[in-house]
């Protein structure tokens, strides 16, 4: 992401292992990707193919014995880099429980990141 564009953002990003998604109408839009970029908002994911703006994805975020979340996403922007495209998700239906866990373990891999760092 362009500096320009980090700075204008309103809370901090997280990194996350796996996001498996879905495509909630009959597009078959389906695939696997590391979360990224989580935020309070929504995240980022990376796909094979470009989803239209406005799409809204079913998601579950799985990391064994840890999470394992369902949410909706709306796409609000699509990039393309390197034959592959990153998708920016908000979070258009999450449980509010689901979404303080899946914040406060993103935070932690975050803390450790730092620490390691």
């Amino acid at each position: 992401m362009a500096k320009r564009e980090t700075e204008k953002r309103k809370f901090r990003r997280f990194r996350l292992p796996v996001a498996h998604y879905e495509g909630r109408d009959d597009k078959k839009i389906h695939g696997v990707s590391d979360v990224l970029d989580v935020s309070r908002e929504g995240f980022r994911i990376l796909s094979d193919e470009p989803i239209k703006k406005g799409t809204i994805l079913e998601c579950r975020i799985n990391v064994p014995d840890i999470l394992d979340i369902q949410c909706q996403g709306k796409v609000c922007w699509s990039e393309t880099a390197e034959g592959y495209h990153w998708e920016g998700l908000r979070f258009s239906r999450i449980d509010p429980g689901d979404k303080a866990e899946f914040l406060e373990y993103a935070y932690k891999i975050w803390v450790a990141e730092e620490k390691a760092n």
